[in-house]
């Protein structure tokens, strides 16, 4: 019985960490930044790869999600043609859109100091903000040519394993290494098995989501839905955050903060 003890006992102190972090309100923090910052990132990624020439963002979603009707046409609305967005893009467009994928990366370094009580550091971390981005870029330019070149298992597979590095990598680089990696480990698992369970279920979940958001509402209802995706996904992201912090209070967090 000493295992379900320690069980309960890490679901009381997880439960509590993730109060003290303000865990719903910061999600819906996260959600609205990841809304306004990695989406258009992601467009203008794809944009830039494809020369302007191939399917929109939003082509992408529909076929991606089997979406039809009023929800295909919102999806097609809300994101516009790799063309265009290539002929809309200016240096001050591109800075505005940096700026605020900063302030994305500034809300998790918060996050994460709070999970695990360290200094709070704002914008002198701000040159590991831009290490972070770059990563993330390039994850999301290399993994989705990667997957398509592979059989289903080793896709699936592959995400897992991408999840699960993303997840390791975003709290050591935003945290400007304070934290060894390893104790970074049990949050980086929970967080991939988290976001692996939460994209099978929105396989079954978010088309009818998006095409009833749609309908009732049209483009902003499709990008309610939107938002309200990215808020499960970013209680994922802020819940392992707090288990993985309290599971390594065993030994101390002190032993695991670097020095400097």
């Amino acid at each position: 019985m000493s295992w379900l003890r320690a069980l309960i006992d890490l679901g009381r102190r997880s439960l509590e960490k993730f109060v003290a972090m303000a865990g719903v309100d910061r999600s819906m923090a996260l959600a609205a930044q990841l809304f306004t910052a990695m989406f258009p990132i992601l467009i203008v990624l794809a944009a830039t790869l494809e020369g302007g020439d191939g399917d929109s963002f939003g082509d992408k979603m529909v076929d991606r999600l089997d979406l039809t009707g009023s929800a295909a046409d919102a999806a097609r609305r809300a994101f516009p043609q790799s063309g265009a967005v290539e002929q809309s893009v200016t240096a001050f467009g591109v800075l505005i859109l940096l700026i605020s994928a900063l302030s994305l990366a500034r809300a998790l370094q918060r996050m994460y100091e709070q999970a695990w009580k360290l200094e709070s550091r704002g914008m002198r971390d701000t040159p590991y903000g831009l290490l972070w981005l770059a990563g993330v870029c390039l994850y999301a330019s290399l993994h989705p040519a990667l997957k398509g070149e592979m059989p289903h298992w080793l896709a699936e597979v592959s995400s897992i394993v991408g999840s699960f590095a993303l997840f390791l990598a975003t709290p050591y680089i935003v945290l400007g290494r304070r934290l060894d990696w390893r104790p970074l480990v049990p949050q980086a698992i929970l967080g991939a098995v988290g976001m692996t369970a939460l994209r099978g279920a929105s396989e079954l979940y978010l088309p009818r989501a998006l095409a009833s958001s749609a309908e009732q509402f049209g483009t902003i209802g499709f990008c309610f839905a939107i938002v309200s995706w990215l808020f499960a996904a970013a209680i994922v992201l802020t819940a392992s955050a707090a288990i993985g912090a309290c599971l390594a209070e065993r030994p101390p967090p002190g032993a695991f903060i670097r020095s400097g």
